[in-house]
């Protein structure tokens, strides 16, 4: 029993950072689909602003949890928000 419950949360933990994966693929890997070396150090320095503008506008306790439980909807949200005073 306890190896089927670990096998199901690898195998949700993998399919998480799969779609994350893709999605950034989307959005940061160009034309091509290919991420790059320069357009990988895009991804990290947008990463690196969020989680600055997340410590910067929320408490420390607050600003953590949503660190930890950043996922691929908060990513999306943030991009397709067309009001910018939400973001």
């Amino acid at each position: 029993g306890a190896v089927i419950l670990l096998n199901q949360v690898l195998g949700v933990v993998q399919v998480s950072k799969t779609i994350k994966n893709r999605l950034y693929r989307f959005v940061f890997g160009g034309e091509d689909g290919i991420m790059s070396d320069r357009e990988k150090v895009r991804q990290d320095v947008w990463e690196s602003m969020v989680a600055q503008a997340i410590f910067q506008r929320y408490p420390l306790d607050k600003a953590f949890a949503l660190m930890f439980s950043w996922c691929d909807d908060d990513f999306q949200m943030l991009l397709l928000n067309e009001d910018p005073r939400k973001a």
